[in-house]
């Protein structure tokens, strides 16, 4: 578990970091962050976009998949 500073909580990482996708066809943008579980940054990092995209309209086209690379790692900070 780690303190996220978006929520101000304790959290469990879990496989999909976020989704983002618009009606318009286009490509699959597949991030992976999290592969060594002491460097959760990026993991933090990709929620804040989605969380940001969920606030706003941007003109995007296809879908952005935020996948964590080393649950195990990351959850007992290793």
């Amino acid at each position: 578990m780690i303190y996220n500073p978006l929520t101000g909580e304790e959290t469990e990482f879990r496989r999909v970091i976020g989704l983002y996708t618009e009606s318009r066809p286009g490509p699959t943008l597949l991030v992976l962050a999290g592969i060594h579980g002491n460097e959760p940054s990026g993991v933090l990092g990709f929620e804040a976009v989605c969380k940001r995209l969920e606030h706003e309209t941007a003109p995007f086209h296809g879908t952005l998949l935020g996948i964590a690379g080393n649950l195990n790692a990351l959850n007992t900070k290793v």
